[in-house]
């Protein structure tokens, strides 16, 4: 699947499909303009597609040898659930890969960490009308022979409730984990990410 490119205006087009939105909210007209804003924001450079549609379940994993470097996802009102995209860097993680269980239920914190020196590779996820929420597994790899060192959660949330998130982990450190947690109120999570040193 192509990549982000990194001199791409990713703000503006998420302020493009937000006006598209609150035309769809206001007029109530049909699915077909989200539709065609979902088609414009996947087409744009080739290079932005979204690895769900909104309510839609989805799983993705880097190749192998690869782990996770950036959490992007963008919030929407009406659905009350969030579009994903995930890019991946090589960190030799070969070893050892296993799916977690869904690791949180609907509409509580969720706490993750990848055992044994695993390194998060891959994401799943699937979302419930009723609670408008997600639950959410992981996958972990490991890299044959390397110790994690210096693991730690961020201090702060890199999204703020219905907000955009685009967060890259540092290129000297690896992903280990990730902790949420949810509002009833504006149905919507905000995220934070255990990273390490990369061994």
């Amino acid at each position: 699947m192509p990549r982000q490119t990194d001199d791409f205006d990713y703000e503006k087009l998420i302020g493009f499909v937000r006006e598209r939105e609150m035309l769809y909210n206001h007029h109530h007209c049909s699915g077909l303009l989200l539709a065609c804003v979902a088609v414009f924001v996947c087409v744009v450079g080739s290079v932005h597609c979204w690895e769900n549609w909104w309510d839609r379940p989805f799983q993705f994993k880097c190749p192998s040898g690869q782990s996770v470097r950036r959490f992007a996802s963008y919030h929407s009102n009406h659905y009350e659930d969030r579009l994903w995209k995930f890019d991946c860097i090589y960190t030799g993680t070969k070893a050892a890969c296993v799916w977690s269980g869904y690791v949180n239920s609907f509409d509580d914190p969720l706490l993750f960490q990848c055992a044994n020196n695993g390194v998060i590779t891959g994401i799943g996820s699937y979302h419930n009308d009723h609670y408008e929420d997600r639950r959410f597994r992981f996958r972990c790899c490991s890299i044959p022979g390397k110790t994690l060192k210096n693991c730690r959660f961020s201090t702060s949330y890199h999204n703020a409730f219905d907000g955009y998130l685009n967060y890259y982990i540092p290129s000297n450190k690896v992903l280990k984990g990730a902790f949420s947690y949810h509002s009833d109120h504006h149905e919507d999570r905000r995220w934070k990410f255990e990273i390490c040193d990369k061994p």
